[in-house]
């Protein structure tokens, strides 16, 4: 093989040869064999040395690295102080940026007791708020205790009256008996006497009355309020104009004006009551007003 034709091969295997130059050289490989075998074999080497280069390479690189396992152990301090150092000014800056973008709450001028307020738009101290309830509470509890007096058949504006005669206990009814025990005054025994009462005289408006007001005169103001409001509903009990003065009386003691109003102002209009009722009822009214 001349020393031609080895620099040819050489320069095949390494891309020296232009296009031309490299379909020659494939079309003399095709055609001499002994030509093929020398270019095969001189690629060979080639891979050979390039494999053997790499070898040598690499172990270089394992005997003595780029960087020293030492110098890392050095560097390593000065790292994590510089990212230290980031990480709170970072830290810092976020904060600041939370403190400027805060908005502030304005400030609202103290009033000195002896500034003085504008008229029509002053408002009641919580201390006079309360003694206005405390003075408003007060006379309802003096007008309740004035207006109000167990119920008496007979009696004043009362247009229920009895024959006036005593019934025989042992000839009454249970309903008649729990009549008697209101109007006697026996509450507590008069409350008894409803329990035992059939369920169907319970819900009778006359059972109902009478044991409101034993509960209202026992001072179960808010139990009495239910049933005597259920029964001034009715317009076809004889107890109904009774029922409405005792409801609104009941508004009254617990503090509800408006309520008890309402009450008064329906028995003062009220046709089914006498004369005297609806008089009673527009003089308190005239009171609360």
């Amino acid at each position: 093989m001349s020393e031609q034709d080895l620099l040819l091969i050489e320069q095949y295997y390494r891309n020296a040869l232009s296009e031309a130059e490299s379909l020659a050289f494939e079309q003399r490989m095709a055609d001499d064999e002994a030509f093929r075998a020398e270019a095969l074999s001189h690629k060979k080497a080639l891979l050979a040395i390039e494999l053997y280069g790499k070898e040598q390479m690499k172990k270089k690189l394992r005997e003595r690295p780029l960087v020293k396992a030492d110098r890392l152990y050095r560097v390593w301090p000065w790292m994590l102080g510089i990212c230290t150092l980031i990480l709170l000014m970072l830290f810092w800056r976020i904060e600041s940026q939370k403190q400027l973008e805060k908005p502030t709450e304005p400030v609202t001028p103290s009033t000195s007791p002896t500034t003085p307020i504008p008229s029509g738009t002053a408002k009641p101290l919580p201390q006079q708020a309360d003694n206005d309830n405390i003075k408003q509470t007060t006379n309802t509890q003096k007008l309740f205790a004035t207006a109000y007096h167990p119920f008496q058949e007979g009696g004043t504006g009362n247009n229920v009256r009895s024959n006036g005669q005593n019934p025989d206990p042992d000839k009454m009814t249970g309903l008649n008996q729990l009549k008697q025990l209101a109007l006697e005054q026996k509450h507590a025994e008069c409350l008894e006497a409803y329990e035992k009462l059939p369920a169907g005289t319970q819900q009778k408006e006359m059972a109902l009355f009478f044991k409101a007001n034993s509960l209202l005169a026992l001072g179960r103001t808010d139990e009495a309020a239910g049933l005597f409001e259920g029964v001034a509903s009715s317009q076809q009990s004889a107890y109904a104009s009774h029922a409405q003065w005792y409801a609104a009386l009941c508004a009254l003691k617990t503090g509800d004006l408006p309520k008890a109003k309402k009450w008064l102002q329906e028995l003062g209009s009220n046709n089914n009551a006498s004369a005297a009722q609806r008089t009673k009822a527009k003089n308190l009214l005239r009171q609360l007003r």
